[in-house]
């Protein structure tokens, strides 16, 4: 008996500290603010949502409580809810990285979602990881890999980028997947100091992969921008894909002036299509258009620019298309040109554009403000066909105030 004696007196610690930790994590999830979302719309617009995820976390500072959740169709998970696996598997998360990681374990062993990027069709997974070692400065290998659907099948090709020594950092905008082609848009920057300023030259490339040949089969020069950063302004391009096209993606080069006492202001200094398979590259007159307040990413729709701004005081949604040189705007009374006011939609806002519709979502909540609103919009009419308000519930006698940071907002 006494040579059992030990692992019992374990396996009973074990399991009391297991029992323990369940039962505090149910009165944490009980005593949790529970959050929804309250459709003010009719009852066929809660329909425009339902496949709208909204990652965040909470942050309750009385307590030293911070808990991640997801909202999806409407329904909020804790991370506590979940199961202690699922806690360590990242099992909030249905974005395709993480449902690889549980379907092929071996293959997305040591990636990191940070330098992965993805194209998924109906058929294809394309895949394009960037290793990083402690040794490099930047990453210098393309792996690129297809995966197929039906079979599970996975190829993969691994590329030193192309001339990687000439540049400062290379950056992965973009891939697409055309059958057995894998195209990897990426920005190749030079950087040239000039006193306390830093220049620099962003060169735009596409790399084509074989998957079927297993080789790089071409690589392109898109576009050389020259970008300035000092300690108020500084240049950006933007690679935006036109979910409308079949294989267009967008290159907008922007120039933003930092404000210390108000909103940033931008400018967009230039605009291209470029269709990936005809490789046809098309510029766009935008010297006329006008600058917008702060510098929150652009949305594009069928050749059609859509962001945020502030124009004569009042909020408004710039839509502006490329091809007809044609500016837009739409007053949106709860836009408001502070990123510091919640309860309003704020430049800082997630804007995104999908299936013909534009969704706009709060950075940030908190339980003192009213009002923080998810808006969808008919991008035809502009017409508001879906309102719906953060709201927060907790049947606790004493509820704290709390935070809610949303910081990833995309569609399952």
């Amino acid at each position: 008996m006494k040579k059992y004696s030990k692992l019992i007196g374990i396996t009973v610690l074990i399991v009391s500290v297991y029992s323990i930790f369940l039962f505090s994590a149910e009165r944490l999830n009980e005593s949790m603010p529970k959050l929804s979302l309250k459709n003010y719309s009719n009852g066929e617009s809660a329909s425009h949502i339902e496949d709208l995820v909204i990652d965040g976390s909470m942050d309750i500072q009385e307590y030293g409580v911070f808990e991640p959740f997801r909202l999806l169709d409407n329904e909020v998970t804790y991370k506590s809810e979940l199961s202690l696996f699922d806690r360590l598997d990242n099992g909030l998360s249905l974005k395709t990285f993480y449902q690889l990681e549980k379907k092929h374990p071996s293959f997305m062993r040591g990636k990191e979602e940070h330098y992965t990027y993805l194209d998924e069709t109906d058929d294809q997974i394309g895949f394009v990881y960037t290793p990083f070692t402690m040794w490099d400065s930047f990453p210098t290998t393309f792996e690129v890999s297809l995966i197929d659907k039906d079979d599970d099948e996975i190829t993969t090709i691994v590329e030193d980028i192309p001339n990687y020594e000439a540049y400062s950092y290379v950056d992965v905008a973009d891939v697409y997947v055309d059958e057995d082609i894998v195209y990897v848009t990426s920005i190749h920057v030079k950087n040239h100091t000039s006193g306390e300023d830093l220049d620099q030259t962003e060169e735009l490339f596409v790399h084509a992969f074989d998957m079927t040949e297993g080789d790089l089969v071409n690589t392109e020069l898109i576009e050389t921008f020259d970008q300035s950063m000092t300690e108020s302004t500084s240049d950006y391009v933007e690679v935006i894909r036109d979910e409308a096209s079949d294989d267009e993606i967008y290159i907008v080069q922007k120039a933003v002036a930092f404000n210390e006492y108000g909103p940033d202001t931008t400018a967009i200094k230039k605009a291209y299509s470029y269709s990936i398979k005809s490789k046809e590259l098309e510029a766009y007159e935008v010297s006329e258009l006008d600058d917008y307040s702060g510098y929150g990413p652009l949305q594009l729709y069928d050749g059609t620019l859509y962001y945020l701004t502030v124009k004569e005081g009042d909020g408004k949604l710039v839509s502006y298309n490329l091809a007809k040189d044609e500016e837009k705007y739409y007053t949106l009374p709860q836009v408001n040109d502070s990123s510091q006011v919640a309860g309003d939609t704020t430049l800082d806002d997630f804007v995104h554009v999908k299936d013909g519709k534009l969704y706009i979502v709060p950075t940030y909540v908190n339980s003192y403000d009213a009002g923080s609103n998810v808006y969808v919009y008919d991008l035809d009419s502009m017409e508001t066909i879906f309102v719906g308000e953060f709201v927060v519930d907790n049947t606790a006698a004493d509820q704290s105030p709390f935070e809610l940071n949303i910081y990833e907002v995309y569609f399952n």
